[in-house]
């Protein structure tokens, strides 16, 4: 049978919003349940995002290379690490870092994680944007490293926040090419998505509604929780 569901907490939703050649994008905020109103200003699509796109469906699975800054030595996760790791002899103010992650979409119109058994998702067809999301573990070096101050170092208490610059890189074989995008990257956590108008109002100004349906039941809460909500490998029982 299987396992009982579960939903991790340590895990958030972060955000790239593009810059440069992507279009400089700003991030918002919402409460629980949003309500907006008929009056928008429609956000047009960027040239860059139909071929983007077409180059991402060669990708299984869509993995980018994500580049940031620190201002810690370490280089290591203290949270993970079985034992302290003495800092180098010599070390730069700030040293850079990267990653292999996966592209999870454009926030607004995230895919349905199918691995998620919640029955109340955000509608499709209500916002389109151009950021784009991945998710980490709250607990990872890169979650502060995400923040203005750079400093590594996860903790599963971090909610939302960020706004660092940062740099991803898609490697697409295929076409043998590469699709670089350089922006600030926010992250979203589904306990305080809906109370941080700091972040969430930019973000809001970057979704382009697309449809008058449903805009009264999406919240920024499900949204996240559309990419967080796991479930444990099935485990027979005899």
């Amino acid at each position: 049978m299987h396992g009982p569901v579960t939903f991790n907490p340590a895990t958030s939703t972060s955000l790239i919003i593009p810059t440069s050649n992507f279009q400089p994008l700003p991030l918002l905020s919402f409460p629980l349940l949003l309500s907006f109103s008929t009056t928008f200003t429609a956000m047009p699509q960027p040239p860059w995002k139909p071929l983007f796109l077409q180059h991402l469906t060669t990708l299984k699975p869509p993995t980018f290379s994500l580049a940031t800054l620190s201002t810690n030595p370490l280089p290591t996760n203290p949270t993970f690490s079985p034992a302290p790791v003495p800092p180098p002899l010599h070390h730069p103010a700030i040293t850079p870092r990267v990653r292999t992650m996966i592209y999870r979409g454009f926030l607004g119109n995230l895919p349905d994680n199918h691995n998620n058994p919640l029955i109340s998702h955000n509608p499709r067809g209500v916002w389109e944007s151009d950021i784009l999301t991945f998710t980490t573990d709250s607990r990872m070096c890169k979650t502060g490293e995400l923040r203005p101050d750079h400093k590594s170092g996860g903790n599963a208490a971090i909610g939302t926040s960020g706004g660092a610059e940062v740099e991803m890189c898609f490697w697409i074989e295929a076409t043998q090419n590469q699709w670089r995008v350089r922006g600030r990257c926010y992250l979203l956590a589904e306990e305080d998505a809906d109370a941080t108008p700091a972040i969430t109002d930019m973000l809001q100004a970057r979704l382009k509604p697309t449809g008058e349906s449903g805009r009264d039941m999406w919240t920024w809460k499900k949204e996240v929780q559309v990419r967080t909500c796991v479930s444990p490998t099935p485990v027979k029982t005899h």
